[in-house]
């Protein structure tokens, strides 16, 4: 499992806002626009975006469990392809494991 982490700058910032990505595989292109849009706004304040390279095979669920625990933010991008997967009752197990840690809203 990688967990990729992106910021501004060359380093990642040890007290950034952290915001986790969660999105289908199939849409890499859109979740590089995605991540770009997110590091571009200024709010005053570093950030760092994670996500899961791959999918849900060799999941390390200790290191995502403390990726998501770090998380101040988890953005579940709703395509088509997540939709599909999803109506078979299939979340990502990110999203499944941020709700187990009560940081998903309900």
């Amino acid at each position: 499992m990688d967990i990729v982490r992106k910021a501004r700058g060359a380093e990642i910032p040890k007290q950034a806002q952290r915001i986790f990505f969660c999105c289908d595989v199939r849409n890499t292109a859109d979740r590089t626009v995605l991540i770009s849009d997110l590091l571009s706004m200024d709010a005053g304040m570093d950030c760092v975006v994670s996500w899961l390279e791959t999918s849900e095979i060799g999941i390390n669920e200790k290191l995502l469990r403390n990726e998501l625990i770090d998380t101040n933010v988890l953005v579940l991008f709703v395509t088509k392809e997540l939709l599909q997967t999803m109506r078979g009752g299939v979340f990502p197990v990110e999203y499944r494991m941020a709700q187990m840690l009560h940081r998903v809203a309900k």
